[in-house]
């Protein structure tokens, strides 16, 4: 049944010959391939029908009279296959009774060549149908096409209707007014937002000119002059946000910022403004004044008393002499594997840090600016960053904004330390990710409590992310666990492993509860570390079963099974010599879409995945028992690999898992057995190939003996051993009528 191609390049398209004549097989392939065609064989009909979908040839030149099934079933059986049903047959045939021809044309056939062969005809009928053959193909790939534009072009016009629809819905209930003028100043369109904010109803604005809305001089000036205005003064606007005045109609002043943008609609020119009224945000920024300046007033007070009566300022400057009897016992408590970076331009501040922060027994790195402490950062495994805000080269706001892009705030807390106590300083701090701030001079006690504080806070949640992964939080946008809430989800495409121990309820049974717990422990210690390297992350532990998702790539699941399998020898080698028995395990991979999600009630909720995607990831898992081979994955996720082509993996079966009505390919990845397994199902990777076509189409004796000449190279293949027991199998009991080679794996055979 092997075909094989011609030397030159094929031009004029594939033909399939099916003839049982290995003479006649020969030539027609000779003659085909001098003609410049690609002529692939088959033997017979059963030969046939496995190659046909495979291929698609555009041609198939069908001997009547064969071994098996004839010429003419195994045209009616291509003609009822969807993949095949268009693919011309041309019967060859000694017969030539016209009775023979009327049945070769009724089961589908497009032409009749009789026997003795004329190479001429031959090549004059093939180029002919060939040649149909490929305009049809054209036609049906225009007809697509068409279909597709005719798709893609009602699908525009939806989106641009939605679309419109979406603008006006924005439009109408957003908070900031939306104002549109044209070239002259006259206002076309408002929204609701807008006329609140000025005052006036909701189509009052249309068809006024914009200077109704501004305060004196524009105000009074004539409207010629705002359209000068408009066509000189108003680009400057363009791209930026300002604050200015704004009246409305009762004669009121009040500040707006203004953002405008310019566009051009059926040539003319329109001019948008957003406005946002920031009364209450100027009321909220004065009082924030007010009562800063009071704090700091009513803290000077409170030092300078405390001073007259303790001898000491609770909130000296920094300076050398600063020393551990001034500090309170509280402050003293050492932390030992804490590690903080001190960024300061100034070596002096650094000094001090450095030595303060070392009263509790930190360990201290510094940094001169952000360039650096961002190496640092690199190399290193900070607790905290306090850094100063003014450096050169990358200041403390740069720094931290570049951090934030890598590490979240729960993660990795940044302190600023600063003289500049203004709110927009200390507001654009935060907006850039820090944690908190401390401003110069330093209180000791403060400075070393705020550090602290934002450690435990770090740890605290380190902790928590040893029960829901932080990717998870960044899969549902929440930067926290207290961010989450119950039924929060979202749909992502990812490759789900399973994984778990073989035989773990037999073995937990000769170990006590400690055991059980220690031996769980130490080899998901091992095995999860692996996960996370291929850029997987652990959705739970269920007794000895992992669950983990990949969501970049189906190669990062793949190579972290290989390289769990891999582990397993060393892991095994390590029981072995500390006088336990070995394990081995099993995985299984699938690809597809799930939700991420919480679910439970609003005391007692979780983290899951749900999708048919998971249950049939574990399914796969499942099989890696019933073929007694370590790794198996899904078609699908043989299709999604980037490099398919680097891995050694062979096709295993058709099977139809627990739950499932449709049937799917699976496939054995060996790249995690050792050297010689690896060389020995290379080595009989073809004879494997065979005897599972064979199978399939119900061969069962020609199957036996391709398995049997693998289990003659590896007697431990576990997968041959099974196909030869299903064929002893089915030759003694024989074959059901709707048997289709699909593996029901809740039943024996």
């Amino acid at each position: 049944m092997n075909g094989f191609d011609s030397d030159k390049n094929p031009t004029t398209g594939h033909i399939l010959v099916v003839e049982d004549d290995l003479s006649v097989r020969v030539g027609m392939v000779y003659l085909l391939q001098e003609a410049g065609y690609r002529a692939h064989e088959a033997a017979d009909g059963e030969s046939a029908l496995l190659l046909a979908p495979e291929i698609r040839p555009d041609l198939i030149l069908m001997d009547i009279m064969m071994p098996g099934i004839d010429g003419f079933e195994t045209t009616r059986q291509l003609k009822a296959n969807k993949h095949t049903r268009d693919i011309p047959v041309i019967f060859l045939s000694a017969l030539s009774q016209n009775a023979d021809r009327a049945r070769g044309f009724a089961v589908g056939a497009v032409d009749y060549i009789t026997k003795p062969i004329h190479s001429e005809d031959v090549l004059a009928r093939v180029k002919t149908h060939v040649t149909l053959r490929q305009l049809q193909k054209n036609l049906q790939e225009q007809n697509k096409r068409l279909e597709q534009e005719i798709i893609e072009r009602k699908w525009v016009e939806e989106e641009l209707r939605q679309s419109e629809a979406r603008v006006m819905s924005i439009l109408q209930s957003a908070v900031d007014g939306i104002i549109t003028i044209n070239a002259d100043g006259v206002i076309e369109s408002c929204n609701p937002a807008a006329s609140e904010i000025f005052g006036y109803g909701t189509k009052e604005l249309i068809g006024q000119n914009v200077k109704v809305l501004a305060p004196s001089p524009y105000r009074n000036q004539p409207e010629e002059q705002i359209k000068h205005l408009l066509q000189t003064s108003a680009r400057q606007w363009i791209g930026t946000r300002q604050e200015v005045k704004a009246q409305r109609r009762d004669g009121s002043l009040f500040p707006i910022y203004l953002s405008v943008s310019e566009s051009r609609v059926n040539d003319q020119q329109l001019f948008t403004g957003i406005i946002q009224d920031i009364t209450e945000k100027k009321r909220a920024e004065e009082q924030r004044a007010k009562t800063f300046q009071d704090l700091q007033h009513y803290s000077k007070e409170l030092q300078e008393k405390v001073a007259r009566i303790q001898g000491e300022i609770l909130k000296p400057k920094f300076d050398p002499r600063a020393t551990a009897d001034t500090i309170s016992p509280e402050a003293l408590r050492a932390e030992d594997s804490f590690q903080l970076l001190v960024v300061d331009d100034d070596r002096t501040i650094q000094i001090l840090l450095t030595k303060l922060s070392s009263l509790q027994n930190y360990k201290i790195k510094t940094a001169y600016n952000g360039v650096e402490a961002w190496k640092l950062i690199q190399t290193h495994d900070f607790d905290l960053i306090l850094t100063d805000i003014m450096m050169p080269e990358m200041d403390g706001y740069q720094l931290t904004e570049k951090i934030r892009q890598k590490y979240p705030a729960t993660e990795l807390p940044v302190i600023l330390a600063t003289a500049k106590n203004s709110i927009a300083d200390l507001m654009k701090g935060f907006e850039v990710g820090a944690n908190d701030y401390v401003t110069k001079p330093f209180s000791r006690n403060e400075l070393l409590a705020r550090i602290k504080t934002h450690i435990q806070l770090a740890k605290l949640n380190e902790a928590y992310g040893r029960f829901v992964p932080y990717e998870f939080l960044r899969f549902l946008g929440k930067e926290s666990i207290v961010d989450v809430k119950l039924g929060d989800q979202t749909e992502q495409r990812m490759t789900i492993l399973f994984s778990d121990i073989r035989l773990f309820t037999e073995l937990s049974e000769s170990m006590t509860p400690q055991e059980n717990f220690n031996f769980l422990n130490s080899y998901l210690s091992r095995t999860s570390p692996i996960i996370r390297k291929h850029h997987g992350f652990i959705d739970k532990y269920v007794g000895d079963a992992i669950m983990a998702l990949f969501p970049q790539s189906a190669d990062d699941a793949l190579n972290a099974a290989i390289e769990m399998k891999q582990h397993l020898s060393e892991y095994n080698t390590y029981r072995q010599s500390a006088g336990y028995r070995p394990i081995s395990i099993g995985i299984g991979l699938h690809t597809g879409r799930l939700i991420l999600g919480t679910i439970g009630e609003e005391k007692r909720m979780d983290t899951t995945v749900i999708s048919d995607t998971v249950n049939l990831a574990c399914r796969i898992e499942d099989l890696t028992k019933f073929y007694q081979t370590p790794i198996i994955i899904s078609e699908k996720t043989l299709t999604e690999l980037r490099q398919p082509e680097i891995y050694h993996y062979r096709f295993l079966d058709r099977v139809q898992v627990k739950g499932r009505q449709e049937a799917i390919s699976v496939y054995e990845v060996f790249d995690g057995d050792s050297p010689d397994s690896i060389d020995q199902k290379q080595q009989t990777y073809d004879d494997f190939e065979r005897g599972i076509i064979f199978y399939h189409t119900r061969k069962f004796d020609e199957a036996t003996r391709f398995f049997q000449a693998v289990l003659d190279v590896n007697p431990v293949d576990k997968a041959a051993l099974l196909y030869v027991k299903r064929c002893e199998y089915f030759r003694q009991h024989g074959v059901p009528e709707d048997w289709d080679g699909v593996q029901d794996c809740n039943r024996k055979t």
